[in-house]
C-alpha cells in the first residue's frame, strides 16, 4: 500500500485479474547410456558442452545413442534438455523384455529385434523425472520395443503434461514400420509421435556417415517451433540441420501407406533439405490426431492448473467462480489473439463454464469440489475440444 502524506481524495489503481503462469513447452528430457555422470538422476543441460562436461560426449563403439541425440537436439534449435543417465544391467543374449529392464536392439531382415547384450533400468530413469514440472517433451533415443513405448506413453499419460517422440527400430522398411506402429505403439489420447527413419550424420569421432535415431533433432525443431511460433504451430515442413541422408528414402506410394497410421516420414525434397514432413500423433481418434492440437491442450491445461493453484481460494461461492471465469478467460483470450484457437472471436473460440447447476452439483460444493469446464476450437471453428479442471479447496 502507498504511503499518503497529506490529507486529499487518492485514487490507487489495482490489477483486476491475476495472470494465468504459462508454462514452457520447449524443454525436453532424454534418457540413455552415457559415459560419465551420475546414475538417474536428472541433469539440466543449456548446450552439448555443458551435456560433455557431465557425461563425457560421444560413444561410438559400441554406439550409445544419446550423446548424438542431444547434440541434434541443440543443433536443431533446442535451449534446455534434462539429461538422465540410466543404469545399465547385463543382460544375456536371450531377450530381455521385463517389467524393469528394457535391451537395446537391433532390427534384422526377418523382422525381428536381436538383443544386444546391454540394457537399461528405464523405471528407474523415469522415475527420476517425475518431480519436475517443467519438462513437455521427452524421448529415449534409440531404445526401443513394445515395452518401452508402453512405459514411455504411460508416463506421459501419467505426467498429464509430456508428450513423447518415439524412434523406431533401425533398419526397417516402411512395410515393417507400418507393422510395428500397428502392434507396439497405442495411445488413443495421442501422447506420442513417431518420426521414420533413422537419420545419417557425420560421426564426430570417426568421421565417417552414421545413422542415429531422428527423436533428437526432431525434439530440437518441437522446441525451436515452440520458441519462435508457439506450440500451436505444427514442428513440420522444418529442414533438419547437419542431416547428410536417410536410412531409407520416403517415396509418395510409401507416404501414404505411413499416414494411414499415424507415422511421420523425414523426407528429402530438392533445394529444401531434409524435412519433418508429418505432425501426426499416434493416436487414431480425430480429437487427437495432430501434434499442435494434442501439445495446446496439454500447455493450457497445465497453464491454468499452475496458474489457479495461487488464485483458488476462500469459500466455494459465487465470488469465487467470478473471479475463476475471468482470469481463465483473459488468459485464453490472449491465447486467442496468439493465434493458439480458431474463430472470428473470442466467443467464437473458446467457453469456460463454472457454478452451481453448471459444472457443479451442491454435493460438490459442500465437499470443497471447484470444478471448471472448458472448450476450445483447436481444430475447427464449430468444434470444441473440452476439458474439465477441478480443485479440491
Amino acid at each position: 500500500m502507498p504511503t499518503f502524506k497529506t490529507p486529499g481524495q487518492y485514487v490507487e489503481e489495482l490489477s483486476k485479474f491475476k495472470p494465468v503462469w504459462r508454462v514452457s513447452t520447449s524443454i525436453a528430457a532424454f534418457i540413455g547410456s552415457a559415459k560419465s555422470g551420475p546414475y538417474n538422476d536428472a541433469v539440466l543441460v543449456s548446450s552439448f558442452s555443458e551435456f560433455e562436461r557431465t557425461f563425457g560426449g560421444f560413444v561410438s563403439s559400441p554406439v550409445q545413442h544419446l550423446a548424438y541425440a542431444v547434440d541434434m537436439f541443440f543443433k536443431n534449435g533446442g535451449k534446455k534438455a534434462y539429461i538422465v543417465r540410466a543404469a545399465e544391467t547385463a543382460s544375456a543374449k536371450a531377450p530381455l523384455r521385463t517389467s524393469s529392464t528394457i535391451s537395446r536392439k537391433k532390427y534384422s531382415e526377418a523382422g525381428e529385434a536381436d538383443d544386444e547384450p546391454l540394457s537399461i533400468d528405464l523405471d528407474a530413469a523415469l522415475s527420476a523425472l517425475e518431480n519436475i514440472n517443467d519438462i513437455s517433451i521427452i524421448a529415449a533415443p534409440g531404445v526401443y520395443s513394445k515395452d518401452v513405448y508402453e512405459k514411455l506413453i504411460t508416463h506421459c499419460s501419467r505426467m498429464g503434461y509430456r508428450f513423447a517422440i518415439l524412434d523406431p527400430p533401425p533398419g526397417c522398411d516402411v512395410e515393417q514400420m507400418v507393422n510395428i506402429r500397428s502392434r507396439e505403439m497405442v495411445s488413443s489420447s495421442g501422447m506420442a509421435a513417431v518420426y521414420y527413419p533413422w537419420l545419417g550424420i557425420t560421426d564426430p569421432i570417426t568421421k565417417e556417415m552414421i545413422y542415429v535415431p531422428p527423436s533428437g533433432a526432431v525434439a530440437g525443431v518441437y522446441a525451436a517451433t515452440d520458441n519462435n511460433s508457439g506450440v500451436h504451430k505444427a514442428p513440420a515442413n522444418v529442414s533438419l540441420q547437419y542431416v547428410l541422408g536417410l536410412e531409407a528414402n520416403v517415396s509418395n506410394q510409401e507416404q501414404e501407406a505411413l499416414n494411414l497410421k499415424n507415422i511421420n516420414p523425414i523426407r528429402v525434397f530438392s533445394g529444401k533439405g531434409f524435412l519433418v514432413w508429418g505432425a501426426r500423433t499416434i493416436s487414431d481418434s480425430p480429437d487427437w490426431r495432430y501434434i499442435p492440437v494434442r501439445r495446446s491442450l496439454m500447455y493450457l491445461e497445465q497453464s491454468i492448473r499452475n496458474g489457479m493453484q495461487q488464485t483458488v481460494s476462500g469459500p466455494n461461492e459465487g465470488k469465487l467462480w467470478v473471479k475463476v471465469k475471468a482470469d481463465i478467460t483473459q488468459f485464453l483470450t490472449q491465447e486467442w489473439k496468439n493465434g493458439m484457437m480458431m474463430g472470428p472471436r473470442p466467443e467464437d473460440a473458446f467457453f469456460v463454464r463454472c457454478g452451481l447447476g453448471e459444472t457443479m452439483t451442491t454435493d460438490d460444493i459442500l465437499n470443497e469440489r471447484l470444478i471448471v469446464q472448458i472448450g476450445v476450437a483447436a481444430v475447427r471453428p464449430a468444434e470444441f475440444i473440452m476439458f474439465t479442471i477441478s480443485w479440491e479447496l
